[in-house]
């Protein structure tokens, strides 16, 4: 697919700080948005399996990736060029399903299954991409899922290696700082 910018609006993109990838319907008003649904919100459209993205390194102070990073073909890859787009110091959000729940397995067009440490190796070790600036796993709002918001709030892998399947997680965040 072509990089194509929207002819349905009159944007200033230039102004804008923060970048919405894979923003489907809904419009980030305080954002780029870039998908490759024609019918999407999209500012830009471009194919998000093709790297690079249309963007020049360190040109966003905040890269959202809400719910499409689980679609897409090479989740290592995105998580780099995430980091490329970003400036330093800036913030890559990404917001996906737990592994747990129903909206992960559920979905057929979802290629990737994410826990709480699948992102580990981008802000750990000797040359890390990022800095762990946060890490949250949601739950529902039944009384059922208590138990579940009590195991992880003690440990992260506790939850996940015995309790995961018995009380599922909703969504996890996580905010990367940019290292450069």
């Amino acid at each position: 697919m072509e990089n194509k910018v929207s002819e349905k609006g009159t944007r200033d993109l230039s102004r804008l700080k923060a970048v919405s990838i894979g923003c489907g319907p809904v419009r980030d008003e305080d954002a780029v948005n870039v998908d490759r649904d024609p019918g999407s919100v999209a500012d830009v459209f471009h194919d998000l399996n093709a790297m690079p993205w249309p963007f020049p390194d360190g040109r966003f102070e905040e890269v959202r990736l809400s719910h499409v990073i689980e679609h897409l073909d090479d989740p290592d890859r995105v998580v780099r060029e995430a980091h490329r787009v970003g400036r330093a110091g800036g913030i890559v959000k990404i917001v996906t399903p737990h592994f747990s729940s129903y909206e992960s397995y559920g979905d057929i067009t979802h290629k990737y299954h994410f826990g709480l440490v699948t992102f580990k190796p981008y802000y750990s070790g000797a040359r890390p991409l990022y800095r762990l600036a946060s890490r949250t796993l949601s739950f529902g709002s039944s009384p059922l899922t208590w138990p579940g918001r009590l195991f992880a709030a003690m440990s992260f892998d506790l939850y996940e290696k015995y309790f995961a399947w018995i009380f599922p997680g909703r969504n996890m965040e996580f905010r990367l700082e940019v290292l450069k």
